[in-house]
């Protein structure tokens, strides 16, 4: 998380001006480690966290449109991996909360 922070400051600061790919493949593979943590530690408490440190990043990617094709890539691959990771956090919270919502 530390890697995603400091990528946020940089971009508040205004000084993740023109991300090189480098900088793009930082942030990807820093969001995409805290989606696999949540992937393996499915009752970890700091679940939240990790998404919203990951949706940091493709909101960062986002906003950085001259990232090139690198950023525009990671973005998309990062809102896959965010919707589906969602859509299952809520469907098993549902479920384990016993009530008796389907999800389509």
């Amino acid at each position: 998380m530390q890697v995603i922070w400091l990528i946020e400051q940089l971009d508040n600061r205004r000084l993740l001006a023109r991300p090189y790919w480098l900088t793009v493949n930082m942030c990807f593979f820093a969001a995409m480690s805290q989606l696999m943590f949540a992937l393996g530690n499915p009752n970890d408490p700091t679940i939240p966290d990790c998404l919203k440190a990951a949706e940091k990043v493709r909101e960062i990617l986002s906003v950085h449109p001259h990232a090139g094709f690198t950023g525009l890539s990671c973005e998309a691959s990062l809102t896959v991996c965010l919707s589906f990771f969602v859509s299952s956090f809520v469907r098993s919270f549902l479920l384990s909360s016993h009530l008796d919502i389907r999800l389509r």
